[in-house]
């Protein structure tokens, strides 16, 4: 009985664990895939900067610049 409980227990550690790995890959994808963003919008501004407040923005709003950024690209040339 108590070995039955045990690899219950363990298996439920082992689950959690896995459950936790995932949440953390898809943070970590996440903040990549942010961090590409913003590096871009800095190559493509005149000073190498982000413009003021995109961080406090969010996800959507980078978007909405880098796309902005490409549109000018293309006007551009």
């Amino acid at each position: 009985m108590i070995i039955i409980l045990l690899e219950n227990e363990r298996n439920d550690v082992l689950r959690a664990k896995v459950i936790a790995i995932g949440r953390m890959a898809k943070i970590y994808k996440t903040l990549r895939e942010n961090n590409e963003i913003l590096i871009e919008i800095k190559e493509m501004s005149s000073d190498g900067k982000i413009p003021r407040g995109l961080l406090l923005q969010g996800k959507t709003a980078m978007k909405d610049t880098f796309k902005d950024f490409l549109l000018a690209r293309v006007l551009d040339s």
